[in-house]
């Protein structure tokens, strides 16, 4: 990842973003309300934002 200003993102799936920068560039990974996400889905999310990566 670069680091760098967020020009924009790409939605993964809810709450969970690519930060893109400069060029299109990924700068960041965006969790919103990380703890309910793996509180019930668990490892399927895990296994979701991976298979994107």
């Amino acid at each position: 990842m670069y680091e760098g200003f967020e020009e924009g993102f790409i939605e993964l799936a809810p709450n969970v973003n690519l930060e893109i920068g400069e060029g299109g560039k990924i700068i960041g990974i965006e969790i919103l309300k990380a703890s309910r996400l793996f509180r019930e889905e668990g490892i399927e999310a895990l296994e979701f934002i991976k298979s994107k990566a």
